[in-house]
């Protein structure tokens, strides 16, 4: 007789916080690997067993969400547990942006999504530094900041401003108002140095939640970077513009982003440098 395992998931709707975010029942799924799987529990349909005569296949769970989405399946032999745990949700409804409190020093507030993104685990928009609009292809070629100088046989960058933070070239100025502009690198390091930070996948997208010390959550997707005609490194690396230039040498080709990854299971996020013409996400603050 074969054995009978089962598996008796109970997602149960908790009451709504009164805190600046509300909490959510989420179904996590904790992998052999150390990856966890999350999912909100509104979006679960049911979860079934598969068995299979093959014995070449696992069995496995078939987790089914918003109905018109093909089933995760997850094989039993990769799953540690399953636990359903109360978390603040990202956002109090679905009108985005949302201005997002995470108890800060400087008082700053994040978008709960990124420029461009319907949703906080959307991509949103690439783009190159200091510029507000997406295209096709992001090259040196088409970097609106630059001209090629025959004379160093290079591009040289022009040199706008050293903070690009609420100017005309600021993308989250531009596309969400006057409240709204691009992070600096000190605030990304506040960030960083005022909250915990975890690796989830988050409605199906791979990614990092950030958790101030007032116990609400900003969500980064691990959307990678657009570099000539292709996107790189998506579902691995987060890459944020900063609104800082970097005085690398005359050719002002390099600025500051935002660069969140995984080293040994522990997520490695600091300010890096690169040139501006990579297309990248950005996210907003306000005060």
């Amino acid at each position: 007789m074969q054995n009978l395992r089962v598996f008796s998931i109970f997602c149960m709707l908790l009451p709504i916080s009164v805190m600046a975010q509300h909490t959510e029942s989420i179904l996590s799924v904790y992998r052999s690997s150390g990856a966890t799987q999350q999912f909100p529990c509104d979006v679960v349909d049911s979860i079934t067993f598969s068995h299979t005569h093959d014995p070449i296949e696992d069995d496995a769970i078939m987790l089914w969400h918003d109905t018109s989405h093909d089933p995760v399946l997850i094989p039993i032999a990769d799953i540690d547990s399953m636990k359903v745990l109360s978390l603040p949700s990202l956002c109090p409804d679905s009108h985005h942006p949302h201005a997002i409190d995470l108890g800060l020093p400087s008082g700053y507030k994040w978008a709960c999504c990124n420029v461009g993104a319907s949703s906080p685990e959307n991509d949103g928009g690439y783009y190159a530094w200091g510029e507000v609009e997406e295209k096709d292809s992001y090259t040196w070629d088409n970097y609106n900041l630059a001209h090629f100088d025959s004379f160093v046989d290079d591009y040289i960058c022009n040199n706008v401003s050293l903070n690009i933070s609420g100017s005309s070239y600021d993308v989250a100025r531009v596309k969400w108002g006057e409240s709204w502009f691009m992070p600096s690198e000190g605030a990304y390091h506040e960030l960083m140095n005022n909250c915990t930070c975890q690796q989830i996948e988050y409605r199906g997208k791979q990614g990092w939640i950030f958790t101030g010390s007032n116990g609400n959550s900003v969500f980064f997707p691990a959307a990678g970077n657009y570099t000539y005609t292709y996107i790189t490194l998506k579902g691995t690396s987060a890459q944020y513009w900063t609104s800082n230039f970097h005085l690398d040498n005359s050719l002002n080709q390099q600025a500051m982003f935002f660069s969140i990854s995984m080293l040994d299971n522990r997520p490695l996020y600091n300010v890096v440098i690169n040139e501006k013409f990579v297309g990248r996400t950005v996210r907003a603050i306000a005060k």
